[in-house]
């Protein structure tokens, strides 16, 4: 499995950590990220400028990020490295380019503090990327749900229907096969959000039930064998103590 599918349901995280960071408007971040931007991207859109303020935060803080990152224990620079890697897809797909490889290499080289990420580069086809994006949105939604939710002041919550939806959007496609990163990660997110039911102090009526994608049949089975097989231990041990007791009487 692709760590891309290890990590991505703590990019929304990573995003957040970036997001409150100030804005950087000068210097030699920001003037290598805008040399990027009016060199390698089409559009002058709002999104474009949109890029240039993200890229200049994580160029000019990067040490900062990457230590906040890493006081989570499941967060390391491979994880940072990777969703930058998502990100850069994500902003060139709202950009309506195409030419990723050649561009986040370009991205990695001229971006000096991220020269350290090179080694995490990967080729992320279209559906890899859509499901990279499903699972984002789900936990970014989710994650908020849980902040709105444990606060009990809000009777209806106002968000935490999109994470629903998107699962229920990809249920189905994954109880046949449901060996794969992105499955996987839908299954950890039931769990999680069934865990989180017994925490919430207020929008009771906004949690849904999840359908399961994998059935505890496999658990029930192995359990079978293990009693089957202790039971099978102990009438062997109970039939040689009282056969022994028997001869001793005979």
């Amino acid at each position: 499995m692709d760590t891309f599918y290890t990590y991505v349901s703590k990019f929304p995280e990573i995003a957040s950590i970036i997001s409150k960071k100030n804005e950087v408007t000068n210097g030699i971040h920001y003037q290598n990220c805008d040399s990027f931007k009016n060199t390698n991207l089409i559009s002058k859109s709002d999104d474009v400028h949109s890029i240039l303020k993200t890229c200049a935060k994580i160029a000019h803080y990067i040490g900062d990020i990457i230590k906040d990152i890493e006081k989570n224990p499941e967060f390391s620079e491979d994880s940072f490295c990777k969703y930058i890697g998502f990100w850069f897809y994500d902003m060139l797909n709202s950009n309506r380019q195409s030419n990723y490889s050649t561009l986040l290499a370009k991205f990695f080289t001229e971006i000096i503090s991220l020269n350290p990420c090179k080694s995490y580069q990967i080729n992320l086809t279209a559906d890899i990327y859509q499901e990279l994006k499903n699972i984002y949105n789900i936990y970014d939604d989710f994650n908020k749900f849980k902040e709105q939710s444990t606060n009990g002041s809000d009777k209806t919550c106002t968000i935490g229907r999109t994470c629903v939806t998107i699962y229920e959007e990809n249920v189905d496609s994954c109880i046949n096969n449901y060996k794969n990163g992105f499955c996987w990660n839908l299954i950890n997110f039931k769990y999680e959000y069934d865990n989180h039911k017994t925490k919430v102090k207020s929008c009771w009526n906004d949690m849904k039930y999840l359908k399961p994608i994998k059935t505890d049949l496999a658990a029930i089975i192995s359990l079978s064998f293990v009693l089957m097989a202790l039971i099978s231990f102990i009438l062997l041990y109970l039939y040689k103590v009282c056969n022994k007791k028997f001869l001793n009487i005979c």
